[in-house]
């Protein structure tokens, strides 16, 4: 299957484009990202590193650019059945021109798309940047100089949410949807690596604490809730943060209940109103609510959603209150709540 860049020269042609972009030859689509990766590793801790990929690099390029040689510009096949292939027809042109363009346009002009994909991922990606504790993150984990401090996890996971609040109003502004993210953080020890076999092997984390904090994540849709944090996570912190305990839960795969706690101090009066009144008040609601006073959890919990009519929390705690006057539970119950989903 050789020399079909006779017969099919426009195909061949947006293949052979497509194969020096995938090599990330200069003025091709590919260059910019594989010349900061190895100007990063070049600047890591491990400038070595750099080699390994260089030589990799080689080596793809030198099989990419012998098989392209072989199968498109070689000398034609005696073969009678590539004998009539054809070439690209109508619509085919346009989408292989359309490629082609896309290939060479952002290798010449890379800042056209760093442009519209900066606003979005610098903001994002600079907390966890700078997050240097083991702590899970919706399944991200990070390992750092300061593993003793679990409250550098929860101050990049305010950071996290405090600057997207900034962009949404940037965002507002040009009529945009509001970005709205998850986070869940649980401090333990986790398995950290490569993982697998030599037919596959993926850099993954593994662990209790991960699944726990996965399951965090996955638990702020249900609490309307933006970072939460395991009690364990919690009796860790070093320093003051504006937090409250949410609810007592059985998450999904687990047996135990473990306490769950709200961070709040990326919120502003605007985005929280009220929120000294509420978290007291909310307080007291979680208290007469564990000791099975559902008409006085009902009305603090109720007091509470007024002061805040999108406090989440407080609208679970009155249905709850309200399903457990008319079911009351066992009396070994611990005040814990079985959450269904993931």
């Amino acid at each position: 299957m050789v020399g079909l860049g006779v017969r099919m020269a426009g195909i061949a042609t947006a293949c052979t484009i497509a194969g020096l972009a995938s090599l990330g030859l200069p003025a091709t689509a590919g260059f910019v990202a594989e010349f900061l990766t190895f100007l990063g590793a070049w600047s890591s801790a491990h400038p070595w590193w750099m080699f390994p990929g260089v030589f990799g690099a080689f080596l793809t390029a030198i099989f990419v650019l012998r098989v392209t040689k072989q199968i498109f510009w070689g000398p034609r096949s005696p073969d009678p059945h590539f004998a009539h292939l054809p070439d690209a027809r109508g619509p085919e042109w346009a989408a292989l021109g359309i490629l082609v363009f896309v290939l060479v346009l952002f290798g010449v002009a890379p800042s056209l798309a760093i442009r519209s994909i900066d606003p979005a991922t610098v903001p994002l990606l600079e907390p966890l940047r700078q997050m240097t504790t083991v702590s899970g993150v919706g399944g991200f984990c990070s390992q750092g100089a300061r593993r003793g401090d679990p409250g550098v996890g929860g101050r990049r996971g305010v950071g996290m949410h405090a600057t997207p609040t900034k962009w949404d109003q940037q965002r507002a502004g040009e009529g945009k949807l509001q970005v709205n993210i998850g986070i869940g953080l649980k401090t333990d020890r986790v398995v950290s690596g490569k993982i697998g076999s030599q037919k596959r092997m993926d850099f993954t984390i593994i662990g209790d604490g991960v699944n726990l904090a996965a399951r965090l994540e996955s638990a702020c849709k249900q609490y309307g809730a933006k970072l939460l944090i395991s009690e364990f996570t919690f009796q860790k912190l070093r320093g003051t943060y504006r937090t409250r305990e949410i609810d007592l839960a059985v998450v999904k795969g687990k047996t135990k209940p473990v306490a769950v706690v709200e961070v709040l101090d990326f919120h502003t009066e605007e985005t929280f109103p009220n929120i000294v009144s509420v978290l007291s008040l909310f307080k007291d609601g979680l208290a007469t609510y564990r000791a099975r006073r559902w008409e006085e959890a009902t009305r603090l919990f109720r007091e509470a959603l007024e002061l805040n009519p999108s406090d989440t929390p407080s609208l679970i705690h009155i249905e709850r209150s309200q399903y457990l006057k008319e079911n009351p539970p066992p009396d070994d119950w611990d005040g814990a709540w079985v959450l269904e989903s993931k």
